[in-house]
């Protein structure tokens, strides 16, 4: 049918949890064989059967005629990749899809379209020039980075929460359609990893994403790299480390804003601190229960920029704004229940 995509009923139906025999017990003559058929396109589905399929997944008849999103997944990122269930991991993947799908539509109005950072790394940069780089193009002063997702907002960049029970998720980055880099995060993170994460996700957008340099394997160790040099420049920390004891940890905590443990890894990496004085600060930290646990001195910022945009839209709007709740929902093709539990509720 014209103007509709037969694979948006395979993510409808994921999404949902349904399996194609599930599906097909719902709706009135059509079989789980020729379901198939139509999600994988070998059949045409009629107007009427779309506006079926869509009452019985309860998503708006307008969600089957987007386009598929074709995501980058160098920027996906498992602790534990193989432990993930199969079933898991397909619902992960289709709530991102439709996350960013409608991250595309909800802002399409702004006229918002991200600036394509790129560092070929087999052209002369290495994660830690990158990262100085990157660093400079945001404009972001000496010392530890107070508010980074201020930072991004100046350059366009979309940061979002997903709440998502697979423990094993931490982030992933991508570009939408119409050009809006997003980057969603696991919202139960803490403040220091969800630093740590978003800055490696930054890697992936200017090293991985949008480069066409031959990938490598070692994207994780390159983001690890960016991510340790942009959070803690060598230059600016590695004197003041050698002079590094546990006691000293929380002045560097307040200064660069990241965490003991990673401060003690960073020394260690430039080679500040030697390996029997990394040992012992690592094991005073797991005795003392402060490794990760520890919640910054500093004011945390938990809403994100794309929580502010939707704000906007919500009460501040010009022109067609503002927009209800079920406006919104409808620009992005999903239920108000949907769009609540996607965009709304991972900021309560």
């Amino acid at each position: 049918m014209e103007g509709y995509n037969p694979k948006m009923v395979e993510i409808a139906r994921n999404y949902r949890q349904f399996t194609q025999q599930q599906l097909s017990s719902m709706l009135k003559n059509i079989n789980q064989p020729n379901l198939s058929k139509y999600e994988q396109g070998f059949l045409e589905i009629s107007s009427k059967k779309y506006q079926i399929i869509a009452q019985a997944l309860n998503f708006p008849v307008s969600f089957f005629q987007q386009k598929d999103l074709l995501i980058n997944l160098s920027s996906l990122d498992y602790k534990e990749q193989k432990k993930v269930p199969k079933k898991a991991l397909v619902k992960l993947l289709t709530d991102i899809k439709i996350i960013i799908k409608g991250i595309e539509c909800t802002l399409n109005e702004m006229k918002i379209e991200s600036p394509r950072f790129s560092y070929d790394l087999s052209n002369g940069w290495t994660p830690e020039t990158a990262a100085r780089k990157f660093r400079e193009t945001l404009n972001i002063p000496q010392g530890g980075i107070d508010s980074l997702i201020e930072y991004l907002d100046k350059s366009q960049i979309i940061v979002h929460y997903y709440d998502t029970n697979v423990t094993s998720f931490d982030a992933i980055t991508s570009y939408t359609d119409n050009g809006i880099a997003v980057i969603l995060l696991n919202k139960h993170l803490s403040y220091y990893e969800r630093k740590q994460i978003l800055s490696r996700e930054l890697a992936h957008l200017c090293l991985h994403i949008n480069c066409n340099a031959p990938k490598t394997g070692n994207s994780q160790s390159e983001a690890d790299g960016f991510a340790n040099e942009f959070l803690m420049p060598e230059q600016e920390c590695v004197e003041d480390l050698r002079a590094l004891t546990f006691n000293k940890l929380q002045d560097f905590v307040d200064r660069w804003k990241v965490s003991k443990s990673f401060i003690v890894n960073r020394a260690r990496a430039i080679n500040a601190i030697n390996e029997s004085t990394q040992k012992y600060m690592t094991v005073e930290l797991v005795r003392r229960k402060e490794k990760e646990s520890h919640q910054p001195n500093f004011e945390e910022q938990y809403l994100t920029n794309l929580a502010e945009k939707l704000e906007i839209i919500r009460k501040e709007g010009t022109g067609a704004w503002p927009k209800t709740d079920e406006e919104i929902a409808a620009s992005a093709n999903l239920s108000v229940q949907d769009f609540e539990k996607l965009f709304l509720s991972t900021y309560n």
